[in-house]
């Protein structure tokens, strides 16, 4: 699996690889340290869903930020689990983001950043920007966008988005987590 790592702030570190958890730090985020603001750390973007033009939460780089369905507002169930921690990285912040153009909450959970109670990650299938490739995988990881309902206490609600033909990754590259 190639080894990506992004640079949200010197409070954001995201890092996706097959050898990192959801809490791997790196040195660029510390030269990086004051260049950014909490206010940067995610924006809206547009990307294609199921064949439509779509705005999107990303991170600054550009990359889709996406919400799973097992999460609750106070738990991360893929940040509990190994396999899925490496596949899908926990956007982190020290700070809770302020995005003038998104109308929903955002929160942090043990420095996570959820948005309406969706813990947020970036997919280790998506190469570069704008690409959706976790959309509807499994049935339970979608693109979070800025009109995402707010999370229940016991569970997240789930999309009534199909699963995206742009997603290329089949569920048994999961290691059935």
């Amino acid at each position: 699996m190639k080894k990506f790592a992004w640079v949200f702030t010197s409070t954001l570190v995201a890092v996706v690889s097959a050898g990192c958890g959801s809490t791997g730090t790196s040195a660029a985020a510390s030269a990086h340290a004051g260049k950014t603001s909490a206010s940067s750390i995610i924006k809206v973007g547009t990307a294609t869903i199921s064949g439509h033009k779509t705005q999107v939460l990303e991170n600054n780089k550009g990359y889709t930020l996406y919400y799973y369905t097992k999460d609750t507002p106070t738990h991360s169930a893929c940040d509990a689990n190994e396999t899925c921690a490496k596949i899908w990285s926990a956007a982190k912040a020290h700070k809770v983001p302020v995005v003038a153009s998104v109308h929903g909450k955002f929160s942090l959970l043990k420095g996570q950043i959820e948005y309406e109670g969706h813990p947020l990650y970036t997919y280790s299938g998506d190469s570069g920007p704008g690409q959706t490739h976790g959309e509807g995988l499994l049935g339970e990881w979608w693109v979070a966008t800025p009109s995402l309902k707010a999370a229940s206490s016991s569970q997240s609600s789930s999309s009534s988005s199909a699963s995206s033909s742009s997603s290329s990754s089949s569920s048994s590259s999961y290691g059935g987590y």
